[in-house]
């Protein structure tokens, strides 16, 4: 009976698998014969960025200069912007653009929206040639044995499936393989692979490449995502992933204008983690230990610096560090008088520390002036630690 009943069990599982995987394969959509179709397929939408036009023009230049020729062309009905974006497009060859799968992941979406919202500048010869071309180029991404399958989480796994996606819409009704670039984005990539990672890796919506790369996990999908939205097909809605990401990327973001060295100022900075690549130039503190126990923090230097706890000279950083030290804060029990750390208030949550000169001025101070209070010694991580950049003065 034990026997029976785990056969009929195992069969129930098979079946609800394979229901499953049916309805993974349901990504159908109703794609018009005009264009644009790329983001801007929505009226609404389309009329809102041309109202936008109207009071903040484009001047096209720079390296986004033809994306940019594009974008005025589709909102203004610039036959010029749009000849020359065209013309662009139909002369751009992968193999005269360096490394192969960067150029396609860079490069790929400025392409991609060049056909769909220049697509009345673009002649029959042009139209079929380019629809050669493009299936080459997507053939060549999904046959590489590097950022496929088991490599969801890679940027470059991202850009495929946002250019596999782009590809199949705005090629549609003229490229007989459409469909299957469509399917493979988000019936393979997204529905499949994609999910069976999340379930491993990406609950939280973590990104796990970090600040600089793991960010294209949302930016990337965005304008193909929201176009399969206009034909009736929610992404988004297919993973928890990129609902959770909103979080992941609200708590590890300065809530008030950061510095960093003399390179940026006055914006918003993400915790650096991973391949984040800018943590060299500065960074922001890694760890911030909070005792409740003592309303003063102290600092101690990760790394031994010529001149223990001294302030880098001319630089604004969010960070304590001496001249390049990555630093730390760690709890210390001390009276609010400290010459190092004086308290202003009680610690009440979400506030901010500030670290400025000491009377003596190679030496750093903090007004623990909000620190998120905590029942016991916790990692809390950088942003609660900064809830309005701190900042590291000469």
């Amino acid at each position: 009976m034990d026997i029976t009943y785990s056969f009929v069990l195992r069969i129930c599982w098979f079946l609800l698998a394979i229901s499953a995987a049916l309805a993974s394969q349901a990504a159908s959509l109703t794609i018009p014969v005009t264009h644009p179709r790329l983001w801007f397929a929505d009226a609404a939408r389309l009329q809102q960025a041309q109202t936008y036009l109207q009071t903040h023009p484009i001047n096209p230049a720079g390296g986004d200069i033809q994306y940019e020729r594009a974008l005025r062309g589709v909102l203004a009905n610039n036959v010029g912007d749009c000849d020359a974006a065209a013309d662009y497009l139909v002369g751009w060859l992968v193999e005269n653009n360096g490394n192969r799968r960067d150029a396609l992941r860079q490069q790929g979406e400025e392409l991609l929206v060049i056909y769909d919202w220049c697509h009345d500048r673009l002649s029959a010869g042009e139209i079929s040639t380019l629809v050669v071309r493009w299936n080459s180029y997507m053939d060549t991404e999904i046959a590489d044995d590097f950022a496929n399958q088991n490599s969801e989480a890679n940027n470059y796994f991202s850009g495929r499936m946002r250019n596999e996606l782009l590809w199949g819409i705005t090629s549609f009704h003229e490229n007989p393989r459409a469909q299957e670039f469509i399917d493979h984005a988000l019936d393979i990539r997204l529905g499949t692979w994609f999910q069976s990672w999340y379930q491993d890796f990406g609950r939280g919506g973590v990104f796990p490449e970090g600040g600089d790369y793991g960010v294209v996990s949302l930016s990337y999908p965005l304008i193909p995502f929201v176009s399969a939205g206009d034909f009736g097909y929610d992404a988004f809605a297919q993973t928890p992933y990129f609902r959770e990401a909103i979080y992941a990327a609200l708590y590890g973001t300065t809530p008030g204008p950061t510095t960093l060295n003399t390179r940026f100022s006055g914006g918003y900075l993400l915790f650096p983690f991973n391949d984040d690549e800018n943590l060299h130039g500065g960074g922001v503190i890694k760890r911030a230990a909070i005792s409740a126990t003592s309303p003063a923090i102290s600092v101690r230097a990760t790394q031994r610096p010529a001149t223990p706890g001294t302030c880098a000279p001319g630089l604004r950083r969010p960070m304590l560090a001496v001249a390049g030290y990555s630093m730390r804060l760690v709890a210390a029990v001390r009276r609010p008088t400290s010459p190092i750390c004086r308290s202003t208030t009680t610690l009440p949550a979400r506030k901010s520390l500030i670290c400025a000169p000491a009377t003596t001025p190679t030496r750093c101070r903090c007004i623990c002036s909000s620190v998120r209070q905590a029942a016991s010694s916790i990692d809390i991580g950088m942003p609660a630690a900064f809830k309005s950049g701190a900042k590291v003065a000469s």
